[in-house]
């Protein structure tokens, strides 16, 4: 087996076993919420059946891109060539009153409990502002500063771990990943480069038979990176790697491993000193795998497939976020966000040679850990993220340095369009 760093765990969650009380009481919802979960369990952009032959393709951080003209390119993807310090981050209180109404009326049309929406322009001022409320019984209201469950994010942050190790020589991305890890399934047959462009045909624990069964029957379960790898290590490829573009959660297990063996220590630790601390995040953590505060926000849900969202507060979330972990384990707040969006596309994290290899060549691809998307005929870099009961995305517009990120308690909110929307109404404001 691999060997991986010891790892400290914190006490187990104080949160109830709702979920599998329930399940004794009621056999019927039990498999309406497997079918639920299975919808989402996959973390983010992937879907529950088996890859298709021609997989549709990754959900783009911003509404898909206007088509171009005959023999017109995209717009350049160039980053800032010098790492610049990221700008002081001034509240701008005339930016926030020219947004709350707009985010006022996406939360009434979208009809979810409450949501963050965080901006920061080129010049350093920032808005974060909130609306609606922690929770949809008794909830208080969302501030800005509130913690939620950002999901498939997480990627980017460990996707810029292992930049930095190509950045001091101890990780060639053309490698195989067999070379870091040489005992873990399918790393001899698939290079690092691959597990992070999700070109590798590494098949998706997420889409799993077993998993939702067992996140159902066991959601605070504790996972290691070895027994997720377990429901698909007997599994083929699922397709020849660097050939197609499949979504698979896999390939982000494999790159957090990488990062472990490589620098010796627990991928928690790793974020802290290498991300979190330097880009001045204080309110993000990789949940289950060090000690957080409880969340304010409580997560919205149709777990019992009746049409209603259900308020999962009383659910354990290890079951998901330790076995998600380097796929999809992290906790943010919107300044946070917008803090490493700063931090990554201004060069502060990793070099500029290293940017350039991780974001995609055209609007709509997979990058290193980062989707490309067009607005208006400008590049935008970001990602997604889903867990149940929560959504978000941010996103970075390298021509007119604009960071943006929307964070929402409730699964299937629309934050690409609140994304969209607060763009449009900051371009007119400039």
């Amino acid at each position: 087996m691999v060997e991986l760093p010891d790892r400290s765990r914190p006490a187990r969650s104080r949160a109830g076993h709702g979920l599998t009380q329930a399940l004794r009481s009621a056999p019927h919802v039990a498999r309406a919420s497997a079918l639920g979960l299975c919808a989402l369990t996959a973390l983010t952009l992937a879907g529950c059946g088996a890859p298709t032959e021609d997989p549709p393709p990754p959900t783009p951080v911003l509404p898909a891109p206007a088509t171009l003209p005959a023999g017109e390119t995209p717009p350049s993807a160039s980053l800032p060539p010098e790492a610049d310090p990221p700008p002081p981050a001034p509240a701008d209180s005339g930016l926030a009153v020219a947004l709350q109404p707009l985010l006022d009326d996406w939360l009434q049309q979208q009809g979810v409990p409450g949501a963050v929406l965080g901006l920061r322009l080129a010049d350093g001022r920032t808005a974060v502002l909130a609306a609606g409320s922690t929770d949809d019984v008794d909830g208080e209201p969302i501030q800005p500063g509130h913690r939620f469950r950002i999901g498939s994010i997480t990627k980017t942050f460990v996707a810029t771990l292992v930049l930095q190790l190509v950045d001091e020589g101890l990780v060639d991305l053309d490698e195989p990943a067999g070379a870091y890890l040489p005992e873990a399934p399918f790393a001899g047959q698939v290079t690092v480069r691959q597990l992070l462009s999700h070109t590798s045909g590494v098949p998706d624990f997420g889409r799993h038979e077993d998993y939702a069964r067992l996140i159902l029957l066991q959601p605070a379960r504790e996972w290691t990176p070895t027994e997720v790898l377990a429901l698909v290590e007997d599994q083929p490829l699922d397709f020849e790697p660097g050939s197609r573009t499949a979504y698979s959660n896999t390939n982000y297990t494999l790159a957090g491993m990488i990062v472990e063996t490589t620098t010796g220590q627990p991928l928690a630790d790793a974020l802290r000193q290498r991300i979190l601390e330097p880009a001045g995040m204080e309110t993000t953590f990789l949940e289950g795998m060090e000690p957080a505060p409880e969340m304010d926000v409580a997560g919205h849900f149709d777990i019992n497939m009746d049409g209603q969202p259900d308020n999962v507060r009383a659910i354990s979330y290890t079951g998901l976020v330790t076995s998600g972990s380097a796929a999809g384990g992290l906790s943010s707040n919107a300044l946070d966000m917008l803090q490493f969006s700063e931090a990554l596309f201004r060069g502060q994290l990793v070099s500029h040679a290293a940017l350039d290899e991780a974001v995609p060549a055209q609007p709509g691809e997979h990058g290193l850990g980062i989707i490309s998307a067009s607005r208006d005929g400008m590049v935008a870099y970001g990602h997604d993220g889903a867990l149940p009961g929560f959504a978000a995305a941010f996103a970075y517009l390298p021509e007119v340095e604009v960071s943006i990120v929307a964070l929402s308690n409730q699964t299937g909110a629309d934050v690409h369009g609140l994304i969209s929307a607060a763009l449009a109404e900051v371009m007119e404001l400039r």
